[in-house]
């Protein structure tokens, strides 16, 4: 059965989010120990809000917006170095099938 306006005071007229969509564009190098990356992260926002809200109702709207650092543009450069040696399969080690322990000699 359908309500009555009237009878239904406290109901939402209009309820909007929106949030912004995240862009990354992301280059990489690799050699026997390097990794080398470079990303551009939301390069064309100059605004560090992510999310907006309103609610809208007879009695009071509420306005909300959430601000974040990950929103804005930034320039992210990684490198990594790998040290010592790198294990292949076969180099692993292996279980021992006689006892290692001295007192078990």
């Amino acid at each position: 059965m359908p309500r009555n306006n009237s009878n239904y005071k406290y109901s939402l007229n209009e309820t909007f989010s929106r949030g912004k969509s995240s862009y990354q564009f992301k280059l990489g190098w690799r050699n026997k120990n390097w990794n080398i990356s470079v990303a551009a992260v939301n390069i064309f926002r100059k605004s560090w809000i992510d999310q907006t809200s309103s609610l809208k109702s007879e009695y009071f709207d509420q306005y909300n917006t959430v601000y974040n650092s990950g929103s804005h543009r930034c320039i992210r450069l990684t490198a990594s170095y790998t040290f010592g040696k790198k294990i292949t399969r076969g180099d692993e080690i292996q279980t021992l099938t006689s006892s290692g322990s001295a007192i078990m000699k």
